[in-house]
C-alpha cells in the first residue's frame, strides 16, 4: 500500500506529464534505443517510427498518475 505521501508526490506530477509528458517519453526511447540497440526487436519499430509507442506511453503513465488513488478508474482502459 502506497503512504498518502507518496500517492500525492506522484498525483502531483501529473500538470507536468500532461504539459511534457510527450516529449519525456520521446528522450526515454530515444537513449534506450541509443543504450540498447539489442532491445529494438521487442518493440513495433514502425509505431516508434510514428510516434506511437511513445504517445501510448505517456498517456499511460499520465493516466496512473492521474488515478493513482483510485486504480480501478483505469480498469476499462486496461482491459482493452
Amino acid at each position: 500500500m502506497l503512504s498518502a505521501e507518496t500517492l500525492a508526490t506522484i498525483k502531483s506530477t501529473a500538470p507536468l506529464l500532461a504539459e511534457q509528458g510527450r516529449a519525456i517519453t520521446d528522450l526515454f526511447y530515444s537513449k534506450l534505443f541509443a543504450q540498447h540497440p539489442e532491445l529494438q526487436h521487442i518493440f513495433n519499430m514502425a509505431n516508434q517510427a510514428q510516434g506511437e509507442q511513445s504517445r501510448a506511453l505517456a498517456e499511460s503513465v499520465f493516466m496512473y498518475a492521474t488515478h493513482i488513488d483510485k486504480l480501478q478508474n483505469l480498469r476499462p482502459m486496461v482491459s482493452r
